[in-house]
């Protein structure tokens, strides 16, 4: 093979002049020479263990996430052809596998596929809703790493997803499933955030958009139900946590799984029906149905029995009927019923909008008339042991956002726990066995704080 070498020549003293390309391709065309046979490892940026398919990045002003584990990518599998940033499907997918387990516990009702759901094909369609659902996760997440500063993500989301709906209620589409959808998700996040006058503003809206529709009795079909049930939601948060009287009143217990008549009910819970055979048709009702859901709920062996829609009308059913009792009518009931009644609300409550033992949303007004009724009730002699031990640990659950916040519980609890001559939880459990009690949700966080009494006493 013959070598030959090319240059070139030029200047005023006749030297070799080789210009920048000519000099790169030389350096090139020798180094492929030197190269030749090797294998070059490439270099790649250190990783942790991370598992295949899991989120890597996410916005710097979020920090560190433990929520949940993202493994998959099931945002892109059900919405392909959308364009999606980490940032948004991280946040979508905390939306339908946090938020959504919060309102509807996978424990106690079906648990449907989110990503087939109307809420989230609306994602894609609707840009208001987009932004309204990524605002609330950010909400939520802010309570959930316990973070006090607003979110500047939540609060950008939020003025987009406003400015659109303002638009979209002077138009045809005022009063349609997808604008009352987003109402709902709007005043819902103004009440996460603590913004009682804004919420307000949004559930008048709300209220004034219904009766255009014709009232909730205008809602038919299954995806029109489901948006009555979100409207009904609100309502009664916004009315346990303000004091205030409801916009609304749902009473549609579902028949099919749940009776209305005393005949199937357990014998153990026949003393408590007692207490209220001379009270009024709506407390002697309420004290059957409540009785009914503990039955219903604490009969799963395997699976849940129950659908969202039918879990959430239960809910909304037996929270209606105290709040109307409680506004009503509560003081025409003794001291012992009236405990009885507000341990029916307690345990209406806790099936409401948490996460866990810690609840986004507590109720000043109504704990603080159960902890004065607790309080008088530790001290009659006619109320019964288990009364005051029910109704404490209910309480806690319910109208109590941490665990902190047990301080005027525990005496209550390891008092009447050592009169009762209870040593274990196990010793708990066969007491509450005769009284409003669904395993499932109550018994963990139940169990948590009753150790925690026995701690503090």
């Amino acid at each position: 093979m013959t070598i030959q070498f090319v240059a070139c020549r030029g200047g005023n003293n006749n030297r070799v002049v080789v210009d920048t390309k000519t000099r790169r391709m030389v350096r090139s065309h020798v180094m492929k020479g030197r190269n030749a046979g090797r294998t070059v490892a490439r270099t790649q940026r250190p990783r942790g263990a991370v598992a295949a398919g899991e989120l890597e990045s996410i916005r710097p002003e979020d920090g560190p996430l433990a929520l949940s584990r993202w493994v998959g990518d099931d945002v892109a599998a059900y919405a392909s052809g959308v364009c999606w940033t980490p940032y948004q499907k991280m946040r979508i997918h905390q939306c339908f596998s946090i938020i959504a387990d919060a309102l509807y516990p996978h424990e106690l009702c079906h648990s449907t596929d989110l990503y087939k759901t109307r809420w989230f094909q609306n994602l894609f369609v609707d840009e208001a809703f987009f932004h309204a659902s990524l605002a609330i996760t950010t909400t939520c997440l802010q309570f959930y790493l316990n973070r006090a500063e607003e979110s500047s993500a939540a609060l950008g989301h939020l003025s987009r997803a406003v400015h659109i709906v303002n638009k979209r209620l002077s138009s045809a589409d005022a009063t349609s499933d997808n604008t009352l959808s987003l109402v709902f998700v709007l005043a819902m996040n103004e009440m996460l955030r603590g913004d009682h006058a804004r919420t307000k503003v949004h559930l008048d809206g709300l209220q004034c958009l219904v009766e255009l529709r014709g009232g909730l009795g205008s809602f038919k079909g299954p995806d029109a139900k489901r948006v009555m049930h979100k409207i009904c939601r609100a309502d009664v948060e916004f009315a346990l946590l303000t004091g205030s009287s409801p916009r609304f009143f749902f009473l549609d217990v579902p028949s099919h799984i749940m009776s209305s008549t005393t005949d199937t009910i357990d014998n153990r819970y026949l003393p408590l029906l007692q207490v209220f055979s001379h009270a009024s048709d709506d407390a002697s009702r309420l004290a059957i149905e409540v009785i009914h859901t503990t039955q219903l709920f604490n009969n799963f062996f395997h699976a849940p029995m129950v659908s969202w829609d039918d879990y959430t009308a239960i809910i909304l059913s037996l929270t209606y009927q105290c709040i109307r009792i409680e506004q009503n009518e509560v003081n025409a009931l003794g001291n012992v019923q009236q405990g009885w009644f507000y341990g029916f609300l307690a345990f209406a409550v806790s099936f409401l909008f948490h996460f866990g033992r810690r609840r986004m949303l507590c109720y000043p007004a109504v704990a603080s008339n159960v902890r004065r009724l607790v309080r008088k009730l530790s001290h009659d002699p006619s109320c019964p042991d288990i009364l005051v031990l029910w109704l404490s640990l209910l309480s806690g659950l319910s109208f109590c956002k941490e665990e902190s916040d047990y301080q005027w519980i525990s005496p209550m609890v390891a008092e009447v726990s050592r009169k009762m001559g209870l040593k274990t939880w196990e010793d708990v459990v066969e007491e509450l066995q005769s009284v409003p009690w669904v395993h499932l949700l109550h018994g963990d966080p139940g169990k948590r704080m009753w150790e925690l009494c026995q701690n503090d006493e």
